[in-house]
């Protein structure tokens, strides 16, 4: 398959675009390049959020106390006979921004994310979902609100918002291009005196230009060429002026960015994050987490806990959520300094920093244990080395 093809089937469902002989027009191919950028963009986000969501640990506690069981192995390693954790998180983040809902469902201790389904809401009693599919499983029955896990993302769809957004620029990006097309390219002006003419010649105008077009026009577009003209006949190429020796790709470069700035705000990334421009990374990454992850793992939680535990589990101790610490690469060396902090101010164990960094934990009573060193004392100045 072709890019052409490529492109054609990734972002259409009918294949109308084409004309009798199989190929696409000019116009055409400049409107699937405008949606690539778009899909671009928008698929870049989708990524990073849903690679920074599959990097969390979702820790269950049970009794008040983390707990690694077969909750844990469910939503960490495998959900599904057919998927891993990060196939499972991906498929799911991936539903959420594509259909700004998700619903999730368990058959015989799996956990499904469906691809499509329908749902009747009601005021006073639990929806109905029906219609429910899961790649070439077809649910025949109806689910009710109890039995599901329902998402969803905002009160209003952003990706068909965006799409708004997107097509004046599609309009903008094509035009840009033109442009810059339009004025790098040679321009030259023909002119003769007297050509003898072709017998049984109607149009001597169309005659002239396809004349031109098949001796002049190879000789313009090619870096190194050579054209010969007869008696009569001359070519003068136009100056290129001002405008085109300030010309470059930078105009069609910031329009480009304009949608990945766009679509960044829609999904509450910075978008010097998803643009790779690395000017502050600490303080980026921070919104990032702020402003994206944190609010979508909490609706994911609030979810998953209501469901999956309800309130009367819950007020007794369990709980499952999203460790999003495990995000940010923790460098240990660089790190070393507040480490020492976390553990001589008594905040963190041993194995608590141990599992922050990705590390085996240590088994062994004394890496459980909070410590103090000597210089903190409570506010009546007595001491206290070690908390047990």
């Amino acid at each position: 398959m072709g890019i052409i093809g490529f492109l054609n089937s990734l972002f259409f469902k009918k294949k109308d675009f084409l004309d009798n002989s199989g190929f696409l027009d000019c116009a055409t191919f400049e409107n699937l390049t405008s949606l690539a950028y778009r899909e671009t963009a928008f698929w870049c986000s989708v990524n990073m959020v849903a690679n920074a969501v599959s990097k969390c640990e979702i820790k269950t506690v049970a009794d008040g106390k983390e707990m690694r069981e077969r909750e844990y192995y469910l939503w960490n390693i495998e959900p599904n006979l057919n998927q891993n954790s990060t196939e499972f998180i991906h498929k799911l983040i991936t539903q959420l921004f594509t259909q700004n809902e998700a619903l999730m469902i368990e058959l015989n201790g799996n956990l499904l994310v469906a691809d499509s389904f329908s749902v009747e809401k009601y005021a006073a009693i639990e929806n109905i979902y029906t219609n429910v599919q899961v790649d070439d499983l077809r649910f025949n029955r109806s689910f009710r609100e109890s039995e599901v896990m329902y998402f969803k993302l905002s009160s209003q769809n952003m990706k068909a918002l965006s799409d708004l957004i997107y097509a004046d620029y599609a309009n903008l990006i094509s035009a840009a291009v033109s442009y810059y097309k339009s004025n790098s390219g040679a321009k030259a002006k023909f002119k003769y005196q007297a050509l003898p003419l072709p017998p049984n010649t109607a149009d001597k105008n169309a005659w002239l230009q396809s004349h031109v077009d098949k001796y002049l026009k190879p000789f313009l577009e090619k870096p190194n060429s050579v054209v010969a003209l007869g008696e009569g006949i001359d070519l003068e190429q136009f100056d290129k002026g001002t405008n085109y020796r300030n010309l470059s790709t930078n105009d069609i470069k910031s329009t480009i960015d304009d949608v990945f700035d766009f679509t960044a705000r829609c999904f509450g990334i910075p978008a010097a994050l998803l643009k790779g421009v690395d000017a502050n990374y600490e303080k980026t990454v921070g919104e990032f987490l702020t402003f994206c992850i944190d609010p979508l793992v909490g609706m994911l939680r609030k979810e998953i806990v209501r469901k999956r535990l309800g309130k009367t589990r819950f007020s007794q101790g369990f709980d499952i959520y999203f460790d999003t610490t495990k995000i940010i690469h923790h460098d240990i060396l660089s790190s070393a300094n507040g480490i020492d902090k976390l553990i001589s101010s008594g905040v963190f164990c041993v194995n608590d920093i141990r599992r922050l960094l990705g590390q085996p934990l240590i088994d062994e009573p004394w890496a459980w244990k909070h410590f103090l060193t000597k210089n903190y004392s409570d506010i009546e100045g007595g001491e206290h080395h070690e908390i047990l």
